[in-house]
């Protein structure tokens, strides 16, 4: 039986080989969660900042053009309410987003999904920045080992954009892997 760590560098080169066969940025990165709660892969150029306490736990974000924000992807990790699913998570996420931090967004899709396995939701939408930037963002929700994981992507909203980086962020997004809680550091 392979090792946790020898299925995720199998992964790290499929996604690698993906990324060739596509034109996408080819060299990934396996980054774990300083809690080890999660992995996701990333491209290497990528910068990566994690915290031990607070939000988000993992922030990787792309080098982005002068004047525009980087396309981002952010891991949220909470503990779960008993008996929540993925897509009441992401609802509640949705309320989260209009209501605590004031956006508003114009929904693009949402629907049930898997990744790596597991039943998740996902909700894809746009908004504007305070700063006037349109963005486009995907949103999936995890229910796994007693906590929900938010992962949310994140680019410029314009069709030359979104032809490019939409698909970049949903590979990101399917690579999150939540950690058995028994090998979680305290």
């Amino acid at each position: 039986m392979r090792s946790r760590s020898g299925i995720l560098a199998v992964l790290a080169v499929a996604t690698l080989l993906a990324g060739v066969a596509t034109g996408q940025p080819a060299a990934s990165q396996v980054v774990r969660d300083l809690r080890g709660r999660f992995t996701i892969i990333v491209p290497v150029t990528w910068h990566i900042k994690q915290l031990l306490e607070g939000d988000p736990a993992l922030a990787a974000t792309a080098s982005g053009e002068a004047g525009t924000l980087p396309d981002s992807v952010d891991v949220v990790v909470r503990g779960a309410p008993v008996g929540i699913s993925a897509e009441g998570c992401i609802h509640q996420v949705e309320w989260i987003t209009q209501h605590l931090a004031h956006i508003s967004f114009t929904t693009v899709g949402e629907g049930p999904m898997m990744i790596r396995g597991l039943p998740a939701y996902t909700h894809t939408y746009t908004w504007r920045t305070r700063t006037g930037e349109d963005r486009w963002s995907m949103q999936a929700c995890v229910v796994a080992e007693h906590q929900c994981f938010v992962i949310t992507g994140t680019t410029i909203n314009s069709p030359d954009r979104l032809r490019e980086d939409a698909s970049v962020l949903t590979t990101i997004i399917e690579s999150f892997l939540p950690t058995p809680q028994l090998s979680w550091r305290r």
